[in-house]
């Protein structure tokens, strides 16, 4: 079964006339971006499940993904990161609320460049992982030898990528 839904909040900002618009056109299924004025990344869970399910519910509404604004910063923005992570939380217990799979996110938008060619082996590092390099050093996920190398060509063991998933886990809040 092919499911139909789309942006109801191009014809209206405010939920109730978007069930209204959803209603006349027989559509049970919404992607949300904008509900009763405010982006759907920044509303709570706890205002979501007590203003806005109810009515979603009431008129048997369902989201087929939440288009959030997620990612709409700057990639090397730490501070902005910290709080998309916090509204992806809640984003996250919304969708689980709706029993929605999908959030909609954007690609970061990219920012000067950092400090990758710091690395004594800089031009051994493919011109495809530049920023890959720069984003996981510059993070502390992977940091260069006490030579100054990245050793970008060289294998990874098993105890370099169990430090590197521990402090990807560290840096999501997984532990």
């Amino acid at each position: 079964m092919i499911k139909i839904s789309g942006f109801i909040d191009e014809a209206s900002g405010k939920l109730d006339e978007q069930i209204v618009i959803l209603k006349e056109l027989r559509q049970e299924y919404m992607c949300p971006r904008t509900i009763d004025g405010k982006n759907i990344t920044g509303i709570s869970y706890k205002d979501f499940m007590k203003d806005i399910k109810p009515r979603l519910d009431a008129n048997k509404i369902k989201f087929s993904s939440i288009g959030s604004g997620i990612g709409k910063i700057k990639l090397y923005d730490d501070e902005a990161y910290k709080g998309q992570l916090k509204n992806l939380e809640q984003l996250i217990k919304i969708a689980q609320a709706m029993e929605c799979k999908y959030i909609r996110i954007f690609s970061f938008f990219v920012d000067e460049k950092g400090d990758y060619d710091s690395y004594i082996d800089e031009d051994d590092i493919s011109s495809f992982a530049v920023d890959a390099v720069d984003f996981v050093s510059r993070t502390g996920i992977m940091i260069g030898d006490d030579d100054g190398a990245f050793r970008p060509t060289e294998d990874l063991v098993r105890i370099e990528a169990a430090v590197a998933l521990n402090r990807i886990f560290k840096i999501v809040n997984v532990f």
